[in-house]
């Protein structure tokens, strides 16, 4: 993720990385072409390791996706089945949202169950939400007011490719999510071999492109 002119000047890099092999968020500063690590330490997390405090001395699990939130970092954990988050100002890190187990459970953010966090856009049309996309139960998912909900999607076992209202609507291990201008939402169905689209406007879920070899993430080209 690039980081705003301000947030680059305190953080002192320009682009942040989820480094997802070496269990590291790695920082890039453009200008004096050096590479840090800002959270994680190259160890892959395990149940017994504790997950708050110095950034640098908490070990964390394969992390998938980073997104900028305020004054903090989201982190999609996929190894363990929660979000985290860095604290840019104390760099510290802690959970956001998320219990370990791995399942399909809305609720208050520390009470949810996630399933292979992989992807997170911080909605620029509501700037308390967070689109989160959860893999292994192959759904669109969203964080706002510290509640989770889940948009499309079933369960870790209910997976396809049904378009139509959203609470009937099946995806296919998607990998990553996109807000178009116009409040839309495109996810990269990556098993589907598809693009989708979810129209927050009337419910439904609906098919922008199909035979791709299984994409996992999109941008907008300015």
């Amino acid at each position: 993720v690039f980081l705003e002119p301000d947030l680059a000047e305190r953080v002192g890099a320009h682009l942040l990385v989820a480094d997802s092999a070496n269990h590291l968020i790695r920082a890039i500063n453009l200008e004096t072409k050096l590479v840090s690590t800002i959270a994680g330490t190259g160890d892959q997390w395990m149940q017994a390791d504790p997950t708050n405090g110095n950034a640098l001395e908490v070990k964390i699990s394969t992390p998938w996706d980073i997104e900028v939130f305020g004054d903090i970092l989201l982190i999609a954990m996929a190894g363990e089945h929660r979000i985290w988050m860095y604290d840019f100002e104390d760099k510290t890190l802690g959970v956001f949202a998320g219990t370990t187990n791995e399942g399909l459970v809305d609720g208050v953010i520390h009470e949810a169950w996630f399933a292979q966090p992989s992807a997170l856009v911080h909605s620029k049309l509501t700037p308390g939400k967070v689109w989160i996309i959860d893999a292994e139960t192959s759904a669109l998912r969203a964080t706002e007011n510290g509640m989770i909900t889940s948009l499309v999607g079933k369960g870790l076992f209910d997976f396809g490719h049904v378009d139509g209202p959203a609470d009937q609507a099946l995806l296919q291990h998607p990998l990553g999510v996109l807000e178009l201008p116009d409040g839309n939402v495109l996810i990269a169905d990556t098993y589907n071999r598809a693009i989708r689209k979810y129209s927050p406007s009337n419910n439904q879920v609906s098919t922008v492109a199909r035979d791709l070899a299984e994409p996992s993430d999109m941008e907008i080209i300015q």
